[in-house]
């Protein structure tokens, strides 16, 4: 009984993140509407470390955010090259070479 307990307290945990990443990724997306970069930029930030910390660090939702993190440096005219390989990188690898987010990053 422990054991189900434990794994239904982490499957919600990691509900909540999941949720928790979708929500920081639109308030970002209304942030670039605006033309805001730099509050952008920190949602990603924010949902960089908090998805590193309870999913993983080649969790597809973490590597989405990093992806997204790194075209907002992109439209501030910082290089990006080279994130954005280590996020496809990591996405090949993770979810496969064919999987539609490997694809589009």
């Amino acid at each position: 009984l422990a054991f189900a307990l434990h794994d239904a307290d982490r499957a919600g945990r990691l509900r909540h993140t999941s949720y928790a990443l979708e929500t920081i990724d639109g308030l970002a997306v209304i942030d670039l509407t605006r033309g805001d970069l730099a509050a952008a930029r920190a949602r990603y930030a924010e949902a960089i470390a908090t998805g590193r910390a309870a999913l993983g660090e080649d969790n597809a939702l973490v590597l989405a955010a990093r992806a997204r993190a790194a075209l907002v440096d992109g439209l501030d005219g910082k290089p990006v090259d080279t994130e954005l390989a280590a996020v496809e990188a990591a996405q090949a690898k993770t979810l496969g070479a064919t999987h539609p987010d490997t694809a589009e990053t």
